[in-house]
Parts: structure tokens; sequence; C-alpha cells
């Protein structure tokens, strides 16, 4: 015969009386519920979770500071998706302008980038040269030692620093004096200059002095004329100069007669 189905409402009172008897060993559950499964909920409102009344104030927690090294409850890591992780990356957006000043050492180049055709110049130093060449008036005397031949020199040019590198001084007549050539950056206004005179350098000209070059090295280029008197590979150092370049020549060896007037020939090589 079919059993009624019965649904539970009100209280029931299910006719036992005295003392329930020991439960058998085992599990045993009266009353309770399993749940296999909780449905997904979704708050909306407001939801009052068993609380009523007010919440005891809380007090104000202790400020922390970090220090050593502080392990945040992580033992290991998990595999990290493939693809790109970033953790912890900063993005830049823009960066300044860099002006570079001293050296710099830029990691290690292996393979540089072709260069454009055309002229490419890396780390080259051109050097520019400037010849001066001059014939001055001389008297066909006899120069004794430390004596001038010919009087102040000024020497044209539009440079304003450089080395003067040689001097090559030539005599039409065959003579081999030995002789120095002082020069000045500027005009010595306090020293005279006189032809087959005594050379006297007056105390006011000496800071404008560039230098003396000793000319030793004396050959004939003939039988008996002409002669070359002069002094290679030298570096006298000239900067801030704003005008002519000026020269005295002195004899310092024995003396020695200049056959004419034109004599004397004079070729001052300077490197820039």
């Amino acid at each position: 015969m079919p059993v009624a189905l019965s649904v539970q409402t009100g209280t029931w009172t299910v006719g036992l009386a005295g003392t329930l008897p020991a439960l058998s060993s085992g599990t045993n559950a009266i009353g309770s519920v399993t749940v296999t499964s909780i449905p997904a909920v979704t708050q909306s409102g407001t939801w009052t979770v068993g609380l009523a009344g007010t919440l005891p104030a809380f007090a104000s927690p202790p400020a922390v500071v970090q220090s050593g090294a502080w392990t945040v409850g992580l033992t290991s890591l998990p595999a990290l998706s493939s693809g790109t992780n970033a953790i912890g990356s900063v993005t830049v957006t823009s960066i300044p302008a860099v002006t570079q000043s001293g050296t710099w050492n830029i990691g290690s180049i292996t393979t540089l980038p072709a260069l454009p055709t055309g002229s490419n110049i890396i780390g080259a130093a051109t050097a520019s040269y400037t010849g001066l060449s001059l014939t001055p008036a001389v008297t066909a005397v006899a120069h004794a030692t430390n004596t001038t031949i010919g009087s102040l020199l000024a020497l044209a040019t539009t440079l304003t620093s450089g080395l003067i590198q040689s001097v090559v001084c030539s005599f039409n007549s065959g003579i081999i004096p030995t002789l120095d050539i002082i020069f000045f950056r500027a005009s010595p206004t306090s020293t005279t200059v006189t032809d087959a005179s005594a050379v006297a350098v007056n105390v006011a000209d000496v800071a404008k002095i560039i230098g003396i070059m000793h000319l030793t090295d004396a050959s004939l280029v003939g039988v008996s004329s002409p002669s070359i008197v002069q002094a290679q590979s030298q570096g006298l150092e000239f900067a801030g100069l704003s005008g002519n370049i000026y020269a005295i020549i002195v004899n310092r060896g024995a003396s020695v007669t200049l056959g004419s007037t034109t004599d004397l020939n004079i070729y001052i090589n300077i490197v820039q």
C-alpha cells in the first residue's frame, strides 16, 4: 500500500519517554545536516551579519618600522605562466636629455654599424701648415759675434696659435754662420734693433718672447755657394697672437760678412 508523504509543521512529539538507549558504535548523526555544496551568493543591499548594537572601539595599531629582512608567509613561489611576467617593473615614459662630459665607457661594442659613403674620420687630427718667407734688408759688412743680422723682422700671419716647426736660412754668398733667432708674439717696442749692432733685448720685452731657435745645422748646397743654415723638427708654441710674429736674427759664431743687401733669405714653417 502506498505511504503518503508527510510534511512537518509545528512541533512533533515522537512517542518516547524515559532514557534513550545507548547509540551503537560508528557514526550516529542526530539532527545533523551534511552540506555537499553551497550555491554562489550575490550580495545586494545591506547585510547585517549576526551583530547588534555598537562595535567596541579599536585601539590604534602601533607603528611598524621594517628592519632587517622580512619573510612574508611564502616558502616557495608558484611557477609563472608562459609569456611576460613583470614583477615590480617600472615603465619609463620619457628620458631627459643627457649632456656628455668627461669620459663615458658604455658597455662593450663588438660590431660597429656600417659607415655611410663619403669621408668618415674617427679620431683623426689633421694638421695644417703655413709657410712664411722673406728676404730682409741687410748690410754687406762684417757681422761680429752677438750682433744682429738685419733689423727687426715682422712676419705677417693671420694665425692666432700654432707651433714654429722649422727655420731655414739661405745665404747666396755661401757663408756659414751659427745663428739664433729670437721670436716675439708682439713687437718688442722697448728694444732697439740695428743691423750689425750688438743684440740687447730690453727687460720690458722679455715677456713677449715665444722662444729662441738655434740654427746650428749648416751646409753648402753648391761648390762654394749657396749655403743653408737650419733648425728642423722644433716646436716653439705660441697662442693668443693678434698680429704679426716678430723676430731678431743674431750671429752667435765667428764674424761673417754678407755678400750683398739681399744675401739672406728666410723660410719659416708653422704647424697648426
